[in-house]
């Protein structure tokens, strides 16, 4: 062989060598990155503390939520900021469909609070999109696959990227939490501080109910009455009246002492273990409470209890049904509810008669006219006042307005309906194939049952 033919030969191989070496380091790593996603559990070492732990999930598990869209009421593009956490992702083992122990998925799930990326639900909100934004800052469109508004939590989907996932377990609604450390992982005000990790602890093993409101300007406009979410833009001498409605009301809340701010919201609330156990969700200010701030994070059990479904619903064109009290064609409230609505209504009551908006009880954005409804907003005691029932389900069409839920059986099994949140949490664990049975007070406050075969 020629000594040019040797060099050429030796350059083709070099070149082939080279290749091969970009292609398998790039290439095929890229197409099979899935398989390098894990839960981040797995790396939680006996050694660590809640520091380390802390500086491993904020690199890997927590992301933030950000939504923008155009408000056709203020007229103006607007966007927010929340976070989240990543609850599922390649690797992740379903055991809802017990014929498979573990499945390959594209993309990750992620877990934030409904009120994070409620303008995408509200009619104002016009071209809404969604995206979650990781901690080497870069950003990724998503979409919102499921939500429940009374719990304040959604799972969104981003096909993507993959990521690292944290294991969920639930200390809330069996009774299993106590006084611990904790620590949350989010984005506090601006992505300047995308991340911020505050640690604190459980500050009572009794969960707390609280209640956020919405605040709205009321004004006449050519004789009409209108509405906007913002005092900005009205014309100069126009009179508005500043009301706020009940927005939603949390039970069954952890009691933190972490240190959250706008933004926070949706974040992670973690174990000294890493388990992923709340979302941080709602604060109070300083001045509301004389400088002792407090805070509540939502169970994940919610979460938990769907994830399953979900996944399966989104990659597998499965069609499992997640149940709700609006799923049911129902509409109700419980003791809490009312008593708030009934509290702010008489708090505003001068701003409501000069608007004409007194007769009414407002309630989720919808107005009850208040002799119609009396009974209704000063209920107390258990159970879940029926406000409406739009008959999407002829089996539950006897329970009418004034009818009150107080008891569930499922599967033979029965449960005390105390609020909202109980009947919800019995909801969505149904099934295919489940018994459910309603206890209800009718309106001449008699017991009737029906019962309900999914």
């Amino acid at each position: 062989m020629k000594k040019s033919s040797y060099f050429a030969v030796l350059s083709t191989l070099i070149v082939i060598l080279l290749l091969s070496f970009i292609v398998t380091t790039f290439v095929i790593k890229d197409k099979n990155a899935t398989s390098e996603t894990f839960c981040i559990n797995d790396r939680v070492s006996e050694g660590m503390d809640i520091v380390d732990i802390a500086s491993l999930y904020r690199d890997n598990v927590a992301v933030a939520v950000r939504t923008s869209g155009f408000n056709s009421r203020l007229d103006e593009a607007v966007t927010s900021l929340g976070s989240g956490v990543v609850i599922a992702s390649v690797g992740y083992e379903s055991y809802y469909d017990k014929n498979v122990e573990a499945r390959v998925f594209n993309g990750s799930y992620i877990a934030t609070n409904y009120h994070c990326i409620d303008s995408i639900f509200d009619d104002d909100y016009l071209s809404v999109s969604v995206s979650i934004i990781t901690d080497d800052e870069r950003e990724y469109s998503c979409e919102v696959i499921w939500v429940n508004k009374d719990f304040d939590v959604a799972i969104l989907y981003c096909e993507a990227v993959e990521l690292n996932y944290v294991h969920m377990i639930d200390k809330s609604i069996e009774g299993n939490f106590d006084i611990e450390r904790v620590f949350t992982i989010g984005t506090p005000l601006s992505l300047q501080y995308l991340n911020r990790v505050t640690f604190g602890n459980i500050a009572s093993d009794n969960d707390i109910t609280m209640a956020t409101t919405n605040s709205y300007y009321y004004y006449f406009d050519g004789g009409r009455l209108d509405y906007t979410t913002s005092s900005e833009g009205l014309e100069e001498g126009v009179t508005y009246y500043q009301i706020a409605t009940l927005n939603n009301v949390y039970e069954y809340m952890i009691d933190t002492s972490l240190g959250i701010s706008p933004g926070n919201s949706g974040g992670g609330i973690f174990d000294g273990d890493g388990n992923l156990i709340g979302l941080a969700t709602a604060s109070t200010s300083f001045l509301s409470t004389n400088g002792n701030q407090m805070n509540g994070a939502v169970p994940i059990y919610p979460i938990i209890e769907v994830i399953d479904r979900v996944i399966a619903n989104n990659e597998n064109g499965a069609s499992y049904q997640i149940y709700s009290l609006d799923s049911l064609g129902i509409v109700g409230i419980d003791s809490n509810e009312a008593t708030y609505s009934s509290y702010l209504r008489e708090e505003y009551k001068d701003e409501l008669t000069a608007i004409g908006l007194y007769q009414y009880y407002i309630f989720d954005d919808e107005r009850y006219i208040a002799s119609t409804y009396q009974q209704a907003f000063s209920f107390a005691g258990n159970g879940v006042y029926v406000l409406g029932n739009n008959g999407s389900l002829s089996e539950l069409s006897a329970i009418t307005k004034d009818c009150i839920i107080r008891e569930i059986t499922l599967n033979e099994q029965n449960f005390t309906i105390k609020n909202r949140n109980d009947l919800g949490y019995l909801l969505i664990k149904l099934h295919e194939g489940d018994i459910l049975k309603i206890s209800y007070q009718n309106t001449y406050g008699s017991l009737e049952q029906v019962e309900l075969y999914l």
